[in-house]
C-alpha cells in the first residue's frame, strides 16, 4: 500500500520553486511526492486562497484552508510541514490535539531555539510518531559517495552560504556534521543580524575529521563549498561537484587530475522522498530528529557565541 501525504504550506519549498518548470525539475515537495511512486499525494493546506488554487490546477488534487478539516477528509499518514520555522511547534502541538500520523517530515530548521527543538522531540515521542527534518543534501547519492569514498581524517573545507545562516547556512551545517562528525569547537569573527530571526556568521569550526570556515554572502544565488585532504579537492559550485586526484608536486609545481563530475541534480527534493522510501526499508539517510536536535543546538552555539 502506498503511503498517503498532506502537504502542510504552499510557499517555495512546498509548491513554487519549480512552478513554471518543467516536470524534470523536482525542486519542491509536492512535486517530488506526487512523482514519487512509492507515495499517494492526497492534497494540501495553505492560508492563501490563491496558492490553493495553484495547487489544484497543477496536480488535479484537493487542496483546503484548514489544517482539521484537510486531516479529517484525508486522513494521510504522513504530513509534511513546509511552513515558516516560528510555525513548527505550534502546528505540530495542533495537529497531535486531534490527530496521530505515522510520520510528520518539517522543513529545517526544525525550530529557531534549541528549546523549541525539544519540546517538538518529545510531542513526537509522546504521539508515537517518527519525525524528519529537511535537510535534503545528506540524501543525495553524490554526497553519500564523497563520505564513503573520498573523505578522510584531516579535512579542510571552506563554506560560502547565501540568505543567512539559519536559513541556508544551516544546510552546510548539517552538511558537516554528516561529513566530519562531532562540532569540537567554534569561533565566531563576524556576525551581522539580518531579520528578527536569522544573522550572517563567519566563523571557524573543528569537527572530528576537519577544520571547517563558514563564510556568508550576499550574492543570493551562491553556495559553493571546497574539500582538501592529503588525496582529493573536492569542489561543489551551485549542484556541480567535481572530484580532483592529487598528484605529487615535479618542479615545483603541483597537477591535480580531474577524476569524477557530479552533474547538476535538478531532483533534489525527489532524493529526499526517495531517502523516506528507504527509511520504510530501514536503510535511511534522513535527517532523525536526533541528529535534528545536533545541528539546532550547533546552530545556537554559533549564534550565541
Amino acid at each position: 500500500m502506498k503511503n498517503s501525504v498532506l502537504i502542510v504550506g504552499l510557499g517555495n519549498i512546498g509548491l513554487i520553486y519549480d512552478y513554471n518548470k518543467s516536470f524534470k525539475y523536482i525542486e519542491t515537495l509536492s512535486k517530488a511526492f506526487f512523482k514519487n511512486p512509492s507515495f499517494n499525494l492526497l492534497g494540501a493546506v495553505d492560508t492563501s486562497i490563491k496558492k490553493t488554487l495553484l495547487f489544484k490546477k497543477k496536480f488535479d488534487l484537493p487542496a483546503y484552508n484548514s489544517i482539521e478539516k484537510a486531516i479529517n477528509k484525508l486522513k494521510p499518514n504522513i504530513i509534511v510541514i513546509a511552513v515558516n520555522t516560528e510555525y513548527h511547534l505550534k502546528i505540530i502541538n495542533y495537529i497531535f490535539s486531534f490527530y496521530r500520523p505515522n510520520i510528520i517530515f518539517c522543513e529545517k530548521p526544525i525550530a529557531y531555539s534549541y528549546q523549541d527543538s525539544l519540546k517538538i522531540k518529545e510531542l513526537c515521542k509522546k504521539n508515537r510518531c517518527k519525525i524528519f527534518i529537511n535537510y535534503s543534501r545528506r540524501s543525495l547519492k553524490k554526497f553519500k559517495t564523497i563520505k564513503k569514498k573520498y573523505i578522510f581524517n584531516n579535512n579542510i573545507c571552506n563554506i560560502y552560504y547565501s540568505r543567512g545562516f539559519i536559513n541556508n547556512g544551516s544546510h552546510f551545517l548539517n552538511l558537516s556534521e554528516f561529513f566530519f562528525g562531532r562540532l569540537l569547537k567554534i569561533n565566531v569573527f563576524y556576525k551581522k543580524k539580518i531579520n528578527k530571526n536569522d544573522f550572517y556568521v563567519n566563523f571557524s569550526a573543528k569537527f572530528e575529521k576537519a577544520n571547517v570556515n563558514f563564510f556568508s554572502t550576499k550574492n543570493i544565488t551562491t553556495n559553493f563549498f571546497n574539500i582538501i585532504n592529503n588525496k582529493y579537492f573536492i569542489k561543489d559550485f551551485n549542484k556541480n561537484t567535481k572530484i580532483y586526484k592529487i598528484n605529487k608536486i615535479y618542479n615545483g609545481k603541483q597537477k591535480n587530475v580531474l577524476k569524477k563530475i557530479f552533474s547538476s541534480d535538478n531532483k533534489i527534493q525527489l532524493s529526499v522522498t526517495s531517502e523516506f522510501r528507504s527509511f520504510l526499508d530501514n536503510r535511511s539517510l534522513l535527517c532523525d530528529i536526533r541528529n535534528s536536535i545536533v545541528t539546532q543546538k550547533n546552530i545556537n552555539r554559533v549564534i550565541n557565541d
